[in-house]
């Protein structure tokens, strides 16, 4: 929605309501709020004017302006009129021009800028739909020659735009209540119009002013018809709804008992842990399976009367709703009684159920007037009764709650209202800042022809795309070594007897002779060798579901047999233990006897945009699956990955997406990286590479092999595999799912892969996956060396910093001694030492990217960078200088794996140059003018969203502590930035701060930022909040003595030599 409102709202001296301002808005509604590209108020801050702009395909743009002009100012208008509220702001805009004597006329202006903007419009090829209060007739526009400077019709023959009212039919003799003031105006630009009219029914409304409406021709203006959105599916199962839990529970219970669904269960469990499992006793599985999916879909139908296509007001209100309508309609009918009138009495006469002798009944206006006074009576009595039924829905939830929770009912009934509270408050904060739930409702594909981009927009043109994209896209890890096309497959391959999946845990697989030769696999092969783990002993309990599904919020998509989350955590909840138990052991079952239930096998490819635009290859997979297949992937492998991160058998010192780690410590690994360059003045090159498509390259047969490397037991990797492999995939965007699918195993010697990106397995398994790559790398790669200034201490070894498929890659000049140290002895100049370096780190790129190669994935070269960093300190100045690329050049080449003819050039970037690592912007010459910028940026964004959202005081008090603090400051942790530095960031920040606790914006800012024991609101500054981060993290690490903390020791200890201090300072 997009409205007209100035920002003098807020103002004391404009809440009269008597003088408030009329205004505009603009609301996108259903699938045509998936093509909104803008959505903005006039930039003025005077509530002239609104718009929103639609991108149809082939970037076809079309924009609706909404505007409001200000009646004339007079003697006998008020001070809070919106002429009033613009004098205010352009008398502000013209102390800021330094032009006082400038005379500015707010409806003249008005007319200027909005001027400006359409042709500006028009220059860009939008089509224009231009409606409003212009409160001006045309005569008033009309003059002896022409017409009036800056008045409406001035504005429409300078723009060219076509006056839609006056145009399409005879014009009209007003367009308010009031006969003779048609002071309304609707303009077009290049718009196909089907037909113009009002709305004959304008009494219900409280406005002077009539409706009319546009008909247009979208499918001709956007380029094609566009299909409508498809709601999401009516889930009638609630947690909150005592009542249709109740009913639930109840049915579920006595069709269990009925059918002895426990029973039958526990005696399969039984048979599939005797190791007796034929083909009949999997066909009773899935059979019990399609039984229990029917019991609890059928409870979830019975439990609730809730229809998709059902009104949210309750029948008793809408009857008394239009009883009002009606008695309003008749008692305007006494003074108009033209034939729409007769026409429309009849039709409320309907709807609200009055008789036909009432209707018929002749009643004077007073009598009328009482009639319209008892239905409002008795619609404020229907009202009250809806609240009481309200507040007995909470109670029954608070006592229900309370029993739960072992508390008193007063505290349960605070806990609910304060979350409902804070669910819409948050609501009300994403929204002002245009975070909005968009689906996916349009893509762009490549014409094979042409080769240019073309938009798609109805439902089976688009999902047949994506599911032919989806397939392909799937497939391509089939040309990697152990890709069902490469030379290497077999010895992974499930359904080859002759397999070596042990020969290559042992170390002793005999590989083919096409890559006797390749060293890079050679490498990444011996590290498959399995790791001195205990084979993971896999017991899954009627605890381990409790505990898994209570975390999950009951909103989560996921099922396509439609056993969602609801019922999930319903039986989570329940007192008794048999069905969750039941479910559990047929999950258990089908993963012992390595068989995916049927159900399992389905799929849905839900499809997103990541924010770079709807071309079908930027967007987003995310898969989902089955409620508690997901629970059994996500106990199984993050179970293992836990052990395995526990008993220090990952690479841990590279990988900061694991239990107990984040993104932060990566980020200051390569801040440290960069202090302990400049303090030791080596020369060190950094390299950061990016993984194209991380999740979906992962070869389910190899990743069988790497997970058993950490003691996988063998079945449950078999397991996953078969799973992926035959699993059947459909798409799903916001016109709903394709009725076509595609199957991974349709063609057996090209599989689709992939790790199921958004399954509760797919993370676990990419570290355990990427573990391999990580190992060889350090045992061949070149890391980045620091000594100790004590000898006694050692020094640090880094080779690289991983967080998911983003890695970093750090090598120092000392560092080339391990691999180089007689290529190094042969160089005779610094010249040499710099080619030296950046031959090893075109080395270790390519490498890595073998590395990678082997394990299934690409580099995505393009997203790619490296920096080669070499400080020198002047003799005179002592200042740090940096080395350009001029001084020494020199590139990256990245060649494909398998074609070395092929080759990417990675990009250079000079060591003042601050590149985005993990949302943080870092310079290696420790400027930090990008990240100042990027903070300025969002904090404006953050100010001007809140400002013009009008949220309350609380709600923006919120928005400040929880969503804009911490979206500022968040990099701020790795940036060396001064008070000053800041300075501007937090006069924004500022802003926000007061406005939000009802300060004057000039407030004190040392009250503001003083601690509250000495009279202070204590509102911690943005280098407070990083300061704080600082220690907080300095203090972890130091005290864990991980990578981050070594270096942080080699730091402080060359900083303590440096100011000549005699004790450590640690």
């Amino acid at each position: 929605m997009s409205t007209t409102c100035s920002g003098m709202g807020d103002d004391d001296a404009f809440k009269n309501k008597r003088f408030l301002p009329g205004g505009a808005a603009i609301l996108t509604f259903n699938h045509w709020a998936c093509t909104v590209l803008e959505s903005v108020q006039d930039e003025y801050d005077c509530g002239w004017w609104c718009y929103t702009t639609l991108q149809g395909r082939n970037k076809k743009l079309f924009t609706t302006v909404g505007f409001y002009r200000s009646n004339k100012a007079s003697p006998s208008t008020g001070p809070t009129t919106a002429h009033a509220q613009a004098m205010r702001s352009l008398e502000n805009e013209k102390l800021r021009s330094n032009n006082p004597k400038k005379v500015l006329v707010p409806r003249e202006e008005m007319v200027r800028r909005l001027e400006q903007k359409i042709k500006g419009w028009q220059q860009r090829g939008d089509s224009i739909i231009f409606f409003g209060d212009g409160n001006e007739t045309p005569d008033e526009c009309a003059m002896t020659a022409g017409v009036k400077r800056h008045s409406m019709a001035w504005l429409f023959a300078e723009t060219g735009m076509e006056d839609v009212l006056r145009s399409f039919h005879p014009a009209p003799s007003t367009t308010t209540t009031t006969p003779g003031r048609p002071i309304d105006w609707i303009g077009a630009w290049k718009v196909p119009i089907l037909r113009v009219g009002h709305f004959a029914e304008n009494y219900p409304a409280i406005s002077d002013h009539l409706g009319f409406f546009v008909d247009i021709d979208m499918a001709g203006l956007m380029g094609g018809v566009y299909d409508v959105m498809k709601l999401p599916k009516l889930r009638k199962l609630t947690l909150d709804n005592i009542v249709a839990k109740t009913a639930y529970v109840s049915f579920v219970l006595k069709q269990w008992e009925l059918h002895k669904i426990a029973e039958r269960a526990d005696a399969l469990h039984e048979r599939a842990l005797l190791g007796i499992f034929p083909t009949t006793d999997f066909a009773l599985l899935n059979a019990l399976d399609a039984q229990i999916t029917e019991i609890l879909l059928g409870a979830e139908k019975r439990c609730s009367k809730k229809l998709v296509e059902r009104d949210k007001w309750s029948p008793r209100l809408q009857t008394g709703a239009r009883n009002i309508l009606y008695w309003r309609a008749r008692l305007h009918s006494l003074t108009d009684i033209a034939t729409f009138i007769k026409g429309s009495l009849e039709r409320y006469r309907r709807l609200a159920l009055i008789s036909q002798e009432e209707h018929d009944s002749v009643l004077s206006r007073n009598a009328i007037k009482q009639k319209l006074r008892e239905a409002w009576q008795l619609h404020r009595q229907c009202q009250q009764r809806a609240e009481e039924w309200r507040l007995q829905h909470l109670q029954d939830r608070a006592d229900d709650l309370a029993n739960r929770q072992n508390t008193k009912q007063a505290k349960a009934v605070k806990s609910i209202k304060n979350h409902e509270k804070s669910r819409q408050r948050f609501g009300r904060i994403r929204r002002a800042n245009g975070k909005l739930k968009r689906g996916l409702i349009q893509i762009e594909v490549q014409d094979p022809v042409t080769r240019d981009k073309v938009m798609l927009t109805e439902k089976e043109l688009v999902n047949d795309a994506l599911l032919a994209r989806n397939e392909q896209h799937l497939q391509e890890p089939n040309f990697t070594p152990f890709g069902t096309l490469g030379d290497m497959y077999h010895l992974v391959d499930p359904t080859n007897p002759d397999n070596q999946v042990e020969e290559l845990l042992r170390g002793t697989a005999v590989l083919p002779a096409s890559r006797t030769d390749d060293l890079e696999v050679q490498q990444w092969v011996t590290n498959l060798q399995r790791k001195r783990l205990d084979e993971l002993q896999l017991s899954i309990s009627s605890e381990d579901f409790v505990r898994y599904f209570s975390r999950k919020k009951e909103g989560t998509a996921s099922s396509p047999s439609d056993r969602h989350f609801g019922h999930m955590k319903v039986i989570a909840q329940m007192e008794q233990s048999i069905v969750r138990d039941t479910i559990v052991q047929v999950a258990a079952t089908a993963l012992i006897t390595k068989q995916p239930l049927d159900r399992w096998l389905r799929c849905t490819q839900v499809m997103l945009d990541k924010g770079k635009g709807v071309f079908i290859n930027n967007l987003r997979i995310i898969q989902l699956l089955e409620a508690d297949l997901n629970f059994i992937l996500g106990l199984v492998w993050s179970k293992r990955l836990n052990q395995a991160a526990s008993a220090d058998a990952l690479f841990n010192t590279s990988q900061y997406a694991l239990p107990g780690k984040t993104c932060n410590s990566a980020v200051l690994k390569k801040v440290l990286f960069f202090d302990l360059l400049r303090q030791t003045q080596q020369a060190g090159s950094i390299v950061d590479f990016d993984a194209k498509a991380a999740y979906d390259s992962i070869i389910p047969a190899l990743a069988t092999v790497t997970c058993m490397r950490m003691g996988l037991p063998r079945f449950a990797g078999d397991f996953m595999t078969l799973l992926i492999n035959q699993m059947e995939y459909s798409v799903a965007t916001g016109l709903g799912e394709s009725t076509k699918t595609y199957k991974a195993g349709a063609n057996p010697f090209f599989l689709c892969q992939g790790g199921m990106q958004g399954s509760a397995s797919a993370a676990p398994i990419y570290n355990i996956h990427h573990d391999v790559s990580l190992t060889t790398y350090t045992e061949h790669g070149t890391p980045a060396v620091f000594h100790h200034p004590n000898p006694a201490e050692g020094h640090t070894v880094d080779y690289a910093a991983q967080f998911v498929d983003d890695n970093q890659q750090q090598k120092s000049m000392l560092g080339l001694l391990r691999h180089y140290s007689t290529d190094l002895a042969q160089c005779t100049s610094a010249e040499e030492v710099d080619a030296l370096l950046i031959r090893v780190t075109n080395a270790d790129a390519n490498r890595w990217c073998k590395y990678s190669f082997c394990a299934g994935g690409m580099i995505n070269a393009s997203k790619c960078f490296w920096q080669l960093i070499k400080p020198t300190q002047c003799p005179n100045t002592g200042k740090i200088i940096y080395s350009t690329a001029a001084e020494c050049p020199g590139e990256v080449v990245l060649k494909f794996p398998d074609d070395e003819d092929i080759q990417d050039v990675i990009p250079r970037y000079e060591p003042s140059v601050a590149n985005r690592t993990l949302g943080a912007r870092l310079a290696p010459d420790g400027n930090v003018h990008a990240e100042i910028k990027s903070r300025y940026d969002k904090a404006k964004q953050w100010s001007v969203s809140l400002r013009k959202a009008q949220l309350s005081n609380a709600d923006c008090w919120v928005a400040y502590r929880s969503c804009v603090c911490s979206a500022v400051s968040y990099p701020l942790l790795g940036q060396q930035c001064t008070v000053e530095d800041l300075s501007k960031t937090q006069g924004v920040m500022d802003q926000i701060a007061c406005h939000a606790l009802g300060l004057n914006e000039h407030f004190p800012r040392a009250l503001l930022h003083g601690p509250v024991s000495l009279g202070g609101i204590g509102v911690p500054t943005l280098w407070a909040d990083a300061l704080a981060d600082k220690l907080a993290y300095f203090m972890h690490h130091m005290r864990v003595c991980d990578d981050v903390g070594r270096q942080l020791t080699v730091s402080s200890a060359i900083t303590q030599l440096e100011i000549g201090m005699g004790t450590p300072f640690f």
